[in-house]
């Protein structure tokens, strides 16, 4: 047997117990029809190459795509028509649009149709507005704006060109838009071949119409307004380019007998070979019964009066109106998990889809008032002071994370065709993809029972809207003419936020305790005392929920075990709340404000603010709607005490200090000093200006990838190991010298963190951290909360500091004429000041600002000059 010999698939046999093949005659393969249709889209060799392990020359990098397209193509349009009707009556209508096309990636690896993984991007934007004011009376004016959006986002392979690739490479039972792919794995020899194809197509076009509609009134010491706001939008989502097949082949389904026989077959067979001989080790591609377009709607109506109560007091006293609407399927076409309906496979145990217009979980809520409260006063007895005042409540919209892909009907078909021996192969290229049933709209309740696929459920109090409500109270005081003092307090409390914390099918975490008895199976078939767990906590298992779920051991593995059984819906795996109108989030903010405002005199103008404030929140948990739920960095550790969940916010700066400047120099025309002849044309014009900012750093967050109850959201925290600092008394800081070779990260061992390299330089001590919940597993024990909150405040990224500066001088030539020099200086003094800290201890950069990439919030000192001539 020979590194890199070819074995023919359709000889294998049993031999003396071992599967065996027969070599290919002097390593030559007959061909695959389809296999040779798609050589034909391959391009030749133009590099010489890199000689494979073996000394095959020219094997390795040998192709350079000519055909770059890096660039962006953007074509705008617009135009607006204003017409006076009569004097009375105004209309005004504008158009923008905006088409840009881009390459993903930067270049294309193979030229069209075989393109791996890179795509198109095209956006089409059309931006419509109408207008009309009306002065009915000298005191009354309507104002009328209709709006319309409409964004065409798509992103296509450049196979996709209309045609159906796979009958036109002669694949029978798939048909689709885009080059099917071709994917190679086990190469020999340090052999890798590029992938071929890509599925890349989707569409996405979202719609918005917005009529709205103001009257403003003046009566005596009354300023009235009155309106109305209407707003539809439409979302439609499309991703028709996996109906094409996914092909990968391997070395495997050329090899000679399989790895688990015999570690040496690896050296046998060639992915390439497979692939020629028209062998995939696996084929997939995904069919969709419908595609969603969603419809959503929003209604506010509104009334404020600007009321002069007396000649030094000034109320503004308003009361809005907000309705908002789920979203809905244009047909009806959806579908929500209810955990009151019935379940045709889980009888007693209720929880199940529902599906038709009225399954959007969550009906309309009616009761969203937002009143505004404000005052401004300037007391007698104190003279040039004021104060002002005020309290609102204001609703953040409904918004979805999912871009559309959840709460559909209708079912998705993903075929999967791999043979578990990871030897034999699939149905060839020449047989066709292979039959397979087609996706319906069957409105199935009991669809994804007893699977790991994820159910979304929308609550019905999730209806309601973030809701904010703000309050301030501020004194100001001119001191003198130019010269003017302000402080204050603002208050914001949030509830009802967007937020990712429920968690509905996390077992009650009073059976933490039971540790890794949580994969025990129910019924003792994998020979642990799980029936007598199950009996001491009087828990009964339910008939269907062995056969539903499968023993949780070879070969079946499937997840009859106490934790699964412990779900609040045993049924189901994972149940989704983050995409759709999770409203659990809280916050708080409150903040001392003081500024002092030199008004402009004597060429100056300045600015200086400081503000104090602390913001706690649980909220952050869905920061970003992409990352925040994605990383679940900030998910809730004990969904079933959110109390314990807040925590200050990462995005929390309690100390923040601007001060802006406008100074003209006293030289020039009109001014104190050279203000005539050759000096004041040199000497005049200058202004300088600044904005300088420095600021505290913000917390760091401590991740959340530590020990969970795998029946959980897996979001438990650290703990401080009792008398153990966190801080060292000399601790390391990372520059760019040291970076060679740092490693701050630490290992843990039962829980308890030591340094990854003893040795190392280290930020912070390891043994300040354990895992608490794999601590306790080590002796036994259960899965155990950790202690530390998901940020913390006492442990701060660096301070920001930056300094911005112009310089502009204005030169007249005569009158109406100037030459205008200006210089930007952003980040004058380039300081460099690194982002948030590195919180988890398993990472090589453990403790150290801005983490692995090093990254740093301020810009870099990019100086601009400019020379306009003004007429």
């Amino acid at each position: 047997m020979l590194q890199g010999q070819l074995f023919d698939p359709s000889t294998t046999q049993v031999v003396g117990g071992q599967t065996c093949r027969l070599p290919f005659a002097n390593n030559q393969i007959p061909l695959s029809t389809v296999a040779q249709t798609v050589q034909g889209f391959l391009p030749p060799t133009n590099l010489p190459g890199v000689a494979a392990s073996n000394g095959a020359p020219g094997v390795i990098n040998n192709f350079l795509n000519p055909a770059v397209l890096d660039h962006v193509i953007t074509t705008q349009t617009s135009f607006r028509i204003d017409e006076n009707l009569t004097q009375k009556n105004k209309l005004f209508f504008s158009y923008h649009s905006r088409e840009q096309n881009f390459l993903n990636g930067g270049a294309f690896d193979l030229p069209a149709p075989v393109t791996p993984d890179n795509y198109y991007n095209y956006y089409y934007t059309h931006y419509l507005r109408l207008g009309w004011d009306f002065l009915a009376t000298p005191s009354i004016l309507n104002h009328m704006t209709v709006g319309f959006n409409r964004v065409y986002t798509a992103s296509k392979s450049p196979s996709n060109t209309g045609q159906d690739w796979p009958q036109a490479l002669g694949i029978s039972g798939a048909s689709g838009q885009t080059f099917p792919i071709f994917e190679f794995n086990g190469g020999q020899y340090t052999i890798g071949y590029s992938k071929f194809g890509n599925n890349a197509y989707s569409l996405q076009v979202p719609n918005a119409l917005v009529v709205a509609d103001s009257v403003s009134l003046t009566r005596g010491r009354h300023a009235l307004q009155f309106g109305f706001d209407w707003r539809s939008y439409q979302y439609s989502v499309e991703s028709p380019g996996a109906t094409s097949p996914h092909y990968i082949f391997n070395s495997r389904e050329t090899a000679f007998t399989p790895v688990t026989a015999n570690p040496n077959a690896s050296l046998t067979g060639d992915p390439f070979a497979s692939f020629l001989l028209g062998q995939p080790d696996q084929e997939s591609l995904t069919v969709s019964s419908h595609y969603s377009r969603w419809a959503q709607n929003y209604y506010a109506v509104y009334a404020q009066d600007d009321f002069k109560a007396r000649r030094n007091l000034t109320l503004n006293l308003g009361l809005r109106w907000d309705i908002e609407t789920p979203r809905h399927e244009a047909l009806g076409d959806q579908s929500v998990f209810s955990p009151t309906a019935s379940n045709s496979l889980t009888p007693g145990q209720p929880g199940a889809l529902v599906y038709g217009s009225g399954a959007t979980g969550a009906s309309t809520y009616f009761k969203n008032f937002g009143p505004r409260i404000g005052f401004a006063y300037s007391p007698d007895f104190v003279h040039d002071t004021v104060v002002r005042g005020g309290y609102s409540i204001y609703y953040a919209p409904l918004t979805y994370s999912d871009f559309g892909g959840n709460l559909s009907s209708g079912t998705t078909a993903n075929p999967n065709f791999q043979n578990p021996d990871n030897f034999t192969p699939v149905q060839s290229l020449d047989a066709g993809f292979p039959s397979f049933a087609l996706p319906s709209d069957t409105r199935d309740p009991t669809l994804n029972t007893f699977t790991n696929n994820t159910v979304t459920y929308v609550a019905p109090e999730y209806n309601r809207p973030g809701m904010v409500q703000n309050w301030q109270l501020e004194i100001q005081h001119q001191f003198a003419a130019d010269l003017i003092f302000a402080i204050g307090y603002v208050g914001q409390h949030g509830t009802r936020l967007r937020s990712n914390l429920a968690q509905i099918n996390t077992p009650n975490p009073k059976y933490n305790f039971l540790g890794n008895a949580l994969g025990f199976a129910v019924d003792g078939t994998d020979g642990n005392n799980g029936p007598a767990i199950l009996s001491q906590l009087g828990v009964t298992v339910p008939s269907w929920f062995v056969a539903g779920w499968g023993e949780p051991y070879a070969p079946t593995n499937g997840q009859a075990t106490i934790g699964q059984l412990l779900r609040p819906f045993p049924q189901y795996g994972y149940i989704t709340t983050n995409c759709c109108l999770e409203n659990l989030g809280q916050s708080t903010y409150n903040a001392l404000q003081a500024s002092v405002e030199r008004r402009f005199r004597n060429g100056l103008n300045l600015l200086a603010s400081y503000t104090y404030s602390k913001t706690i929140t649980d909220a952050d948990s869905s920061f970003s709607t992409l990352t925040g739920f994605n990383s679940q960095v900030f998910g809730a550790q004990n969904p079933y005490n959110l109390r314990g969940e807040k925590a200050v916010s990462y995005q929390d700066i309690p100390h923040a200090f601007v001060l802006s400047y406008l100074y003209e120099l006293p030289f020039g025309p009109g001014k104190k000093h050279l203000s005539h002849g050759v000096a004041s044309k040199i000497a005049g014009g200058w202004q300088v200006s600044g904005i300088h900012r420095y600021q505290a750093g913000s917390p760091t967050v401590i991740n959340q990838f530590v020990t969970a109850n795998p029946y959980s959201g897996g979001n438990y925290r650290l703990s401080q190991v009792p008398g153990q600092a966190v801080f060292l008394a000399h601790p390391a800081k990372w520059s760019p010298a040291l970076d060679a070779g740092w490693n701050s990260g630490c290992t843990a061992t039962n829980g308890l963190y030591a340094p990854n390299v003893p040795s190392a330089p280290q930020t912070v001590n390891c043994g300040a951290f354990v895992d608490p919940s794999a601590a306790s597993l080590a002796t036994g024990g259960g899965f155990v909360f950790g202690s530390f909150p998901t940020a913390v405040s006492w442990w701060r990224s660096p301070g920001y500091m930056n300094e911005d500066f112009a310089i502009i001088k204005r030169t007249s030539i005569r009158e109406g004429q100037d030459i205008l020099f200006k210089a930007d200086i952003p980040n004058a003094f380039n300081r460099h000041t690194f982002g948030g800290v590195d919180g988890w201890p398993g990472d090589q950069y453990f403790g150290v600002p801005g983490g692995s990439g090093h990254g740093v919030i301020n810009g870099p000192r990019q100086i601009q000059l400019a020379l306009r001539y003004e007429f």
